[in-house]
């Protein structure tokens, strides 16, 4: 199984973090800022 690693919050990868975990994929989402993570 694939795992995804997403590198920035921003809006795009947010969404896409979001549509990979609902897809059942172990997914991280990395964020610059301390707040968004």
């Amino acid at each position: 199984m694939a795992r995804v690693t997403v590198f920035g919050a921003g809006a795009m990868g947010t969404a896409f973090a979001m549509h990979s975990a609902r897809a059942g994929l172990p997914t991280s989402l990395w964020a610059n800022e301390h707040d968004l993570a």
